[in-house]
């Protein structure tokens, strides 16, 4: 009987590598021909950038050598005996969980954010000033932290919403501790310590978010364990003028790379913006369209200003708080000939 010669390779068969092959496809091995500084070559797929395990640098590792770095750290189990922390609502409702980041008590308003991804944007976000931060998403700090001092052609931060942290605390399901990826910097809990910043984990965050989205948004706190209840006293955010903290003191000029957009009298459009608390990523925006924007305090007399609009910005807080602002606002938007004017968030509940 005679034998069939084996089939040929079509081009959507694999032709196996041999072990040389697949090393080449490694950075960072003998022979290799890819680049340690790439950004696609990130993940478990070619080796991607993590934090060194003795506190050093961020490195570049193939899968197989973080492996041998992990399990020649002596106490690598160390993330495992993390030290917990109880979140208590001001109905009483407690969730106990793990401790990371600063370890400190903090107390204010308790909101959930659903994003998937974007923590270090929502936690620099200033309307997230005074509040524990619930993320709904599962799991947190994958990724890590991108470079903290990395600007943009304006001189605004190129990855955050603003300078800091603004969110008084961090609740999540589960904390990565293991963080990967080509940006990376710092760490989530590295970071969150830097800015005397808690975080807890272990916390069912849909029955949190459940619970706040049935009762309204309520008070909580976070006790470190050891620590007595009393020793975190509950504070409202609510009561404190929390634009006035995340304001600007003196008015900015940002002056846009692209094409002017002009206004009435021919020179390039004005926008007026009054600084609740607003975002980088507004003021990136507003360039993207080719104006100047006039950026200004929240209390700022604007009267004497010429501008071709008026946008108020986004910001934390109650708005009844801002009642400066909102007596200039009353008398622009009186006034025959006043500008189109325009806000969102905070911004909208000024008007």
């Amino acid at each position: 009987m005679a034998t069939r010669p084996p089939p040929s390779r079509g081009k959507g068969d694999a032709t196996p590598l041999s072990p040389s092959s697949r090393n080449s496809l490694l950075p960072g091995t003998p022979g290799s021909n890819q680049s340690l500084s790439s950004p696609v070559l990130h993940g478990n797929k070619l080796g991607c950038k993590r934090p060194s395990f003795d506190g050093g640098s961020p490195q570049m590792l193939p899968p197989r050598k973080v492996l041998a770095a992990k399990r020649a750290k002596t106490d690598i189990t160390s993330e495992l005996e993390q030290q917990r922390a109880t979140l208590i609502l001001a109905d009483g409702t407690r969730w106990e969980g793990v401790a990371f980041g600063a370890k400190v008590g903090v107390a204010g308003e308790v909101v959930f954010n659903t994003a998937m991804v974007g923590y270090p944007e929502s936690l620099t976000d200033p309307s997230y000033r005074g509040q524990l931060l619930c993320l709904t998403y599962p799991m947190i700090g994958n990724y890590g932290v991108p470079d903290l001092d990395s600007r943009d052609d304006i001189g605004l931060p190129t990855f955050f919403e603003s300078e800091k942290i603004h969110a008084t605390a961090l609740i999540v399901a589960e904390y990565s501790h293991d963080a990967c990826h080509w940006n990376l910097t710092h760490t989530l809990s590295d970071w969150l310590k830097q800015h005397n910043v808690p975080g807890i984990y272990g916390i069912d965050t849909r029955a949190l978010t459940k619970h706040i989205r049935e009762q309204g948004a309520m008070l909580g706190k976070i006790v470190p364990a050891g620590a007595a209840e009393s020793s975190v006293p509950q504070v409202n955010p609510n009561d404190l003028n929390l634009v006035a903290e995340v304001s600007l003191k003196e008015p900015r000029l940002f002056v846009s790379h692209a094409p002017p957009r002009q206004g009435k009298d021919g020179k390039r459009m004005r926008i007026l913006a009054i600084d609740c608390g607003i975002k980088a990523n507004i003021i990136r925006y507003f360039m993207s369209k080719g104006v100047e924007l006039l950026l200004v305090p929240w209390d700022y007399d604007f009267s004497g200003e010429a501008f071709d609009g008026l946008f108020i910005s986004n910001g934390p807080g109650d708005p009844t708080q801002c009642q400066k602002t909102i007596g200039h606002l009353r008398a622009l938007i009186e006034r025959a000939d006043a500008p189109p004017v325009f806000g969102i968030c905070l911004g909208n509940q000024l008007l």
